[in-house]
């Protein structure tokens, strides 16, 4: 597994920021019903973020996210893809997300607050 990490480390091209907040996300692809359910990242940057989940998703799968990162008044909503998924950890699962959409910023307030406060 170790060895994993450190290729999943190599190929990224932004820095990590090591951050803890909530997300809730919703899934509408993967049958009738859509999904929805909360988690917790664990680190972000500008092309990504890892988020620990209740629910094991396959690779590809496109989750819409809500972040609420500490000090941000209205959450940032983002879409992004599956890229990968760990070994379940007490009960969740690691999982690694490609942003591609920002579907909600609030005219660019919230990204701003996370570059300021965090070097994003």
């Amino acid at each position: 597994m170790a060895e994993a990490q450190v290729k999943i480390a190599e190929r990224r091209r932004f820095d990590r920021i090591l951050l803890q907040f909530p997300v809730e996300y919703f899934v509408k692809d993967l049958g009738p019903l859509p999904i929805e359910g909360a988690g917790e990242t664990w680190d972000l940057s500008r092309s990504g973020v890892g988020i620990y989940l209740d629910e094991r998703f396959p690779q590809g799968t496109v989750l819409d996210l809500r972040l609420s990162p500490p000090g941000v008044i209205s959450p940032l909503e983002l879409r992004g893809r599956v890229v990968w998924v760990g070994d379940r950890d007490e009960a969740r699962w690691p999982t690694g997300i490609h942003l591609t959409d920002v579907l909600k910023d609030d005219g660019g307030i919230v990204s701003a607050c996370l570059i300021r406060q965090f070097g994003l």
